[in-house]
C-alpha cells in the first residue's frame, strides 16, 4: 500500500507546471551608445483561459524596470507614473514598446 501511494506521489511531483502569464523582454538592437535612450519591446502572452487585468495595487506599480551597471549599482528609475492599467483576454498577445 506504501509503495502505491508514493507511486502516485512521485507521478504528481513529475507534472510540470506551467506559468500563466508569459513575458519576453526584446531590444531591436544589441549595442547603444552611453546616455542613448534604450527602446524595449515587452510582449507579454496570457496562457490562461480567462481574462488578466495588469493594474496597480497597493501603491505598486504593475509596470517597472530596475537597470544596474556592470558594479552592481542601481540606476536612478525612470518614473512609471501615470502606466495605464492593461487587459489581456485569454489566450492573446500584447505587445508592449517602452522607452527606458
Amino acid at each position: 500500500m506504501k509503495l502505491r501511494w508514493t507511486l502516485v506521489c512521485l507521478c504528481f511531483a513529475a507534472v510540470p507546471a506551467f506559468a500563466q502569464i508569459q513575458v519576453e523582454l526584446k531590444f531591436p538592437r544589441l549595442q547603444y551608445i552611453a546616455y542613448e535612450p534604450v527602446v524595449a519591446n515587452l510582449v507579454i502572452t496570457n496562457l490562461a483561459g480567462r481574462d488578466v487585468d495588469l493594474r496597480d495595487a497597493d501603491g505598486q506599480s504593475w509596470f517597472g524596470f530596475e537597470v544596474t551597471e556592470m558594479k552592481a549599482a542601481a540606476i536612478a528609475p525612470i518614473s512609471n507614473a501615470g502606466t495605464e492599467p492593461l487587459n489581456i483576454a485569454g489566450r492573446q498577445t500584447c505587445l508592449l514598446e517602452k522607452l527606458i
